[in-house]
């Protein structure tokens, strides 16, 4: 909210302190770098350092739909407007017009402002037998959905507010675990999932798009379990927090370093 909702209220002069105060500023992606930098940070001073997951608290499962059987699909998150889940309702209601062999379920584990929206737009779609809302869950349970879901969706979107999403946590644990991801081009998502080769994207807002990619990943089970062994690949290589901490840690050295030599030439030369 800080680099999207507060910049629209507050105007993008806001910064200009801080850019100018600091030593080193560290956002979660490339997409937020290039704002920064377009506001008028220093690209010297903005280095990207990322979320991530602990691997280890994921076991590598991947799983394969297969025909006869419900295809279902899991979003974990706030109700809020970013999170696209009236996108994912309707979706889902135009992919199941499309398959109408294939019945699609939708498990929603969470809780927020819009719930109540939600639960009123999956009646009027038709979708009060598809649509399961959970409420929030302990780990454990969120845990054991996610391991009978085929696939996790999440189609992200800029809130009429401006508010945006960083890279979502959720995103990663999913391609952690080795469950099939769909989500959309938005902020910084396309860095953690690219296209048909570790996940599948959709446009913002463009229902169709988003309906499309639940088909092709309901038609070509194959490919989707090829793409799991790559997104976990890709959260191991890049968004692994022991890396990251390591990462973290040697930005510190490097920003007190440079400080202190500052400091030194100003000494010598005051």
């Amino acid at each position: 909210a800080d680099m999207s909702r507060s910049l629209i209220q507050g105007g993008e002069s806001a910064y200009a302190e801080l850019f100018e105060k600091s030593d080193r500023l560290v956002p979660i992606s490339n997409f937020w770098k290039s704002r920064l930098i377009e506001m008028g940070a220093s690209p010297e001073k903005t280095t990207v350092l990322r979320m991530g997951v602990d691997i280890g608290d994921f076991v590598f499962a991947p799983r394969k739909n297969t025909p006869d059987e419900p295809f279902k699909l899991i979003s974990v998150c706030r109700f809020v407007e970013k999170k696209g889940l009236a996108y994912a309702l309707d979706a889902l209601a135009l992919a199941q017009s499309k398959r109408p062999d294939r019945k699609i379920l939708l498990d929603l584990i969470g809780d927020g402002p819009l719930r109540i929206d939600l639960e009123n737009r999956s009646k009027k779609l038709g979708l009060t037998d598809q649509v399961i809302f959970h409420g929030s869950l302990p780990h454990s349970e969120v845990a054991q959905a996610l391991a009978k879901a085929d696939a996790f969706i999440l189609p992200s979107v800029v809130a009429d507010d401006g508010d945006m999403e960083g890279i979502p946590v959720a995103l990663m644990e999913a391609m952690a675990s080795g469950l099939p991801t769909i989500s959309t081009y938005h902020s910084g998502i396309p860095e953690l999932i690219e296209h048909r080769v570790s996940g599948l994207l959709a446009s913002e807002r463009d229902v169709d798009d988003l309906a499309a990619q639940i088909v092709y990943m309901i038609e070509n089970a194959d490919h989707s379990f090829d793409m799991t062994s790559i997104a976990r690949q890709t959260v191991e290589t890049h968004f692994n927090l022991h890396n990251l901490d390591d990462q973290l840690a040697n930005i510190c050295q490097e920003t007190f370093q440079t400080r202190r030599s500052l400091v030194a030439t100003k000494i010598s030369h005051p």
